[in-house]
């Protein structure tokens, strides 16, 4: 697969930290990044794709605009408080909603973002 300064990457709950490792091996900036309940600490699920410790810095410099969509009322708590230690590592556009753990078939909010590119 061919990742380059062309492509948008989303990623939803564990698949997040799959990003997280794709962006620290990456060898250009990717255009963007949409994180779609996305955690980067334990939350009580125990993934194996959660890692002990990211390189942040590397992460945030291979992806030209991060947009981390989080909920108030995550069940599985990839919630406002994980979207915030997201957005204080990478920056970019926080979006907090009260959509559950974002599991709807339709995310109008993410195709009318999507629609700048």
């Amino acid at each position: 697969m061919k990742i380059d300064q062309e492509t948008i990457l989303i990623g939803h709950s564990a698949g997040t930290n799959i990003i997280f490792a794709l962006l620290e091996q990456q060898a250009v900036p990717v255009k963007a990044v949409y994180l779609l309940a996305g955690y980067c600490q334990p939350n009580g699920m125990h993934h194996t794709t959660l890692k002990d410790a990211y390189d942040w810095k590397t992460i945030s410099q291979n992806a030209n605009e991060f947009y981390i969509f989080n909920s108030f009322n995550d069940p599985f708590n990839c919630n406002e408080q994980q979207g915030q230690i997201l957005f204080e590592h990478l920056g970019g556009t926080l979006i907090l909603r009260n959509d559950g753990h974002f599991t709807q078939k339709q995310q109008p909010l993410l195709l009318t973002l999507l629609e700048q590119y």
